[in-house]
């Protein structure tokens, strides 16, 4: 992680989106709105949101949504917007890889969009299907299509007809009237910063009718917001200069910060309940104020006050969506193999009669699972197994610590997980969730853990992965997997000690109890192949071809 702080010319687009459901109604608009702050920290390189207390302006505590290094080593992140549309967040990040990142809503699902040459601000046209961009090197600023695929063809192209555009720093887009507004730091053939506009040709990327709208001499650039219900745009200078220019009425209006001093970072409204957000680099304040004069204001996050996400707060953006409310269970449909238990098309249950009525799972080595599941094995059970969601942005980033509920339940000769009466799907309670997509690892005691390679979305009422049939639905693929007949995957047999390693211990384990009677809770877990017998087999068939085969299921 990246904890150098940058300059402050990095760009910071401060962007308002409110959900059109609530404005046309042509939509059938939700019962309740909860508008949010969402923000990036440049030198923790982390997105973070929180709620926005309608009645005061006041944050709830901050959330991390996203850990940036996750997706390249060395971080550099810049602006962001929001494309209500497909539920996505798109930001500019030049860091290992510069490019136009994107993710849900709720940090999910990230990746790299599109890789481009030093970007800087964003503004995402989620009507027409467009994102615009600002290339810093090439001084120019660019488009490119919404696509949904990441590899598919964005048609990336500069728009033209722009003169004496120089080190352009934010940008946004009025969609009605396709007009392009840009802050730049030598704009106009001079050295001040320049708010600017043009009108483009309707659909396409030809500028016309260039104007100069704000002059804010020699202060920095650092963000633009496009407030598009009350045609407004906000700008913010290093100077702790902020002024609005009123598109209709083509005046200029002075905005008091609501963290003072210099070093402010950028701007960011909800004009819905009356706020207007900034932040300030130098103190590490995030401060909130009446919209759109930016009185009555006070701080709502601070690092002196060890607030999440205000080590270096950059670009901010606010959502305004529907309420959803976290769910506190959910129904699990697992489906997963054992390798040693695998016959050819199903699983054995030859030690049904030997599985005890308490599940196995605690302690540290199954990441604290306090549950108590108890039940008499139904016939077609194979063993007790271990069902565990995590809530993360990324697979690299389900660690122990994302961990939101975990259960126990019964591993069937067809592969699926079962509840406590052999025949229910799994229920899973869950505690400290934000949101209702999760990665789902499977426990076993002797065979190596597996996780889902993608966040498991609900369908139905259910949560549904299927681990056996494809070897892309576990993360690391078959790093992480044993193959097995009949182009099935399963888990690697073989770790007895569940450190994570199918190495010389377990080999040890085996030889010393090797030709001993089978015994489920003293000796079971060298019985690779769940035959009840602990022989050459186990050793030959399972754990000589696993050796060296480690736990690709993130840890710490």
């Amino acid at each position: 992680m990246n904890n150098v702080r940058r300059p402050l010319l990095l760009v910071l687009g401060f962007l308002l989106h409110i959900n059109l459901a609530t404005l046309s109604p042509s939509k059938e608009a939700p019962h309740a709105f909860q508008s949010q702050l969402i923000w990036l920290d440049g030198s923790l390189d982390k997105m973070y949101t929180a709620n926005i207390n309608a009645a005061t302006g006041a944050l709830d505590a901050a959330a991390e949504l996203l850990d940036l290094t996750t997706l390249h080593a060395s971080a550099s992140p810049n602006a962001l917007s929001i494309d209500e549309t497909n539920g996505k967040i798109y930001w500019t990040d030049r860091g290992t890889t510069d490019g136009v990142y994107r993710s849900d809503l709720d940090g999910t699902n990230a990746e790299l969009y599109e890789a481009v040459t030093d970007p800087r601000g964003i503004y995402v046209d989620d009507i027409n299907g467009h994102i615009y961009y600002t290339d810093d090197t090439n001084n120019a600023i660019k488009r490119m299509d919404i696509v949904g695929s990441a590899a598919s063809a964005k048609n990336v192209v500069s728009i033209t007809g722009l003169t004496n555009i120089d080190q352009i720093r934010s940008v946004a887009f009025d969609k009605d009237n396709s007009k392009l507004f840009w802050t730049d730091n030598n704009g106009n053939g001079g050295s001040d910063t320049h708010l600017s506009s043009a009108t483009l040709t309707a659909g396409s990327t030809v500028a016309s009718s260039q104007s100069s709208l704000i002059d804010f001499g020699s202060s920095a650039s650092n963000g633009l917001y496009y407030d598009e219900v009350n045609d407004r745009i906000f700008a913010a200078t290093s100077g702790n200069t902020f002024q609005y220019y009123d598109i209709s009425g083509g005046t200029t209006h002075s905005i008091t910060s609501p963290v003072g001093g210099a070093n402010t970072s950028g701007i960011a409204t909800d004009a819905t309940n009356g706020y207007i957000y900034v932040s300030r680099n130098s103190e590490d304040q995030i401060g909130v104020g009446d919209y759109p004069t930016g009185g009555n204001s006070s701080i709502v996050l601070s690092a002196a006050d060890s607030d999440p996400g205000t080590a270096f707060p950059i670009a901010f953006t606010v959502y305004s969506g529907p309420v959803s409310s976290a769910p506190t269970t959910v129904t699990v449909a697992a489906t997963a193999f054992l390798e040693g238990a695998y016959n050819g098309s199903s699983l054995n249950t030859t030690i049904n009669g030997s599985i005890p009525s308490a599940q196995p799972y605690s302690g540290a080595t199954y990441n604290s699972h306090a549950g108590t599941e108890s039940a008499t094995a139904p016939a077609s059970a194979v063993d007790w197994v271990l069902v565990e969601l995590r809530e993360a942005g990324s697979a690299a980033a389900a660690l122990n610590s994302t961990k939101v509920g975990s259960a126990a339940g019964f591993l069937m000769s067809d592969g699926s997980i079962k509840a406590t009466d052999g025949t229910s799907n799994l229920t899973v309670s869950l505690s400290g969730n934000t949101g209702s997509d999760f990665y789902v690892v499977i426990y076993h005691r002797n065979h190596l853990p597996i996780m889902s390679a993608a966040a498991v979305t609900e369908s139905s009422g259910t949560y549904t992965i299927d681990f056996t049939s494809s070897s892309a639905n576990t993360h690391q693929t078959t790093t992480a997997l044993a193959s097995l007949s009949g182009s099935k995957f399963g888990m690697p047999a073989g770790d007895i000690d569940q450190d994570g390693d199918i190495d010389a211990t377990d080999l040890s384990t085996w030889r010393t109890n090797n030709g001993i009677s089978f015994s489920y809770g003293s000796n079971g877990a060298a019985d690779f192949n769940l035959d009840g017998v602990i022989n050459a087999v186990d050793r030959n068939d399972f754990h000589q071809k696993n050796t060296s085969k480690t736990r690709q299921v993130p840890s710490t």
